[in-house]
């Protein structure tokens, strides 16, 4: 497994804490707490940390935390050839995972019905079995259609190795 610097573990450490403390009194936290782990984890343009490719999940099977973290680590995954995700991401070049992910935390407002909606599927795939993750952030007022936009992707059941090119940015506005 890839080594993490101390600046990556200690973000997603701290933004773990924050989704589980008992004084979080609104969904709205969590999103903040995951717009706090990507600011850790240097969502700068410059590569940091491993390619998408060498990325494994920390548990098997992979609780929700594994499957935030995953998403995070991929921060610097192009999103060429995603129109879905790109048609959601300002006009900031490269678009990039973390970017996306970041314009979806930034829409949800206090106020608002917001939340983080982690889901795991497995799935049986001709190379193996397969865990479909999927991670959307529903944001609405409560009294109308909610948006619901995210990310899925493909992690492999026997190593946890994350299939970066399995990315699909799913959603209904």
């Amino acid at each position: 497994m890839p080594a993490v610097s101390r600046n990556d573990a200690a973000g997603v450490a701290i933004a773990l804490e924050l989704m589980h403390s008992p004084s979080m009194v609104t969904h709205f936290a969590s999103a903040a707490a995951i717009l706090i782990a990507l600011a850790f984890c240097g969502c700068a343009s410059h590569p940091r940390g491993p390619k998408a490719h060498d990325i494994r999940v920390r548990h098997l099977p992979p609780n929700t935390a594994d499957v935030i973290e995953a998403a995070i680590r991929m921060q610097d995954e192009p999103l060429q050839g995603h129109e879905w995700c790109t048609g959601l991401v300002d006009n900031t070049k490269p678009q990039t995972l973390g970017r996306y992910l970041a314009s979806l935390i930034s829409w949800q407002e206090q106020g608002d019905v917001n939340f983080v909606d982690v889901e795991l599927i497995p799935r049986d795939a001709p190379a193996g079995m397969l865990w479909q993750a999927t991670i959307m952030f529903p944001t609405g007022d409560g009294r109308d259609a909610y948006a619901n936009y995210g990310v899925m992707f493909m992690i492999r059941q026997s190593d946890g190795l994350v299939l970066a090119s399995s990315l699909v940015c799913p959603g209904t506005p």
